[in-house]
């Protein structure tokens, strides 16, 4: 189960998390987690021929398999996060366990920012990296990982998105996400 839109309650438990984009600069965030992808550089090519910069939340792993494209994003001024190494789900993992990954993804990706994968981790975990590293979660999830869902029902998704919204979307291999991407930047340029 997962939320389109992040309930309100949520940014209210945890205010140090970063949910959406601050009211005084308002600009739909567009964000990639899973990645670096052999999609990846589809969808760099598309953000540069608007001349676009969004947000890349990179596991540790795939910076390993594809170190050039990593590379790419920062060079082409986008901004890259920590994703963790290996995609762990903090509910399911100890928090020695969890906290180890996330060190080890940040050896590869060095940054602060952090995207918890699934958006969970522990009251435990939480306590043990928010003071190193900025959380970031997001406002809006189409579902364009979801099987289940289809392009066309997360493009309705999308219908729901505001100038404040972060959008997650997940660059996989076999991702459909360029073809949400265009139908968002058509929308950004309406709004």
């Amino acid at each position: 189960m997962y939320f389109v839109k992040t309930p309100k309650l949520f940014t209210k438990i945890f205010p140090d998390v970063i949910w959406e984009c601050p009211s005084d600069r308002p600009e739909l965030q567009l964000t990639f987690d899973d990645g670096p992808s052999t999609n990846t550089e589809n969808i760099l090519d598309y953000l540069a021929e608007h001349g676009l910069t969004a947000s890349f939340f990179c596991l540790g792993q795939q910076i390993e398999k594809h170190p050039d494209v990593f590379n790419r994003m920062i060079e082409e001024g986008h901004l890259v996060g920590n994703h963790g190494y290996a995609h762990l789900d903090g509910w399911k993992n100890s928090t020695n366990n969890y906290i180890d990954d996330v060190e080890r993804g940040y050896q590869l990706c060095k940054s602060r920012l952090f995207r918890p994968p699934f958006g969970r981790l522990t009251y435990s975990q939480y306590q043990s990296i928010k003071n190193k590293f900025q959380i970031v979660m997001w406002s809006m999830m189409p579902g364009d990982f979801d099987q289940n869902v289809s392009i066309q029902k997360c493009q309705s998704r999308l219908s729901r998105v505001n100038k404040r919204d972060i959008i997650v979307l997940h660059d996989h291999d076999d991702s459909t996400v360029l073809e949400l991407l265009k139908l968002i930047v058509l929308r950004n340029t309406s709004m």
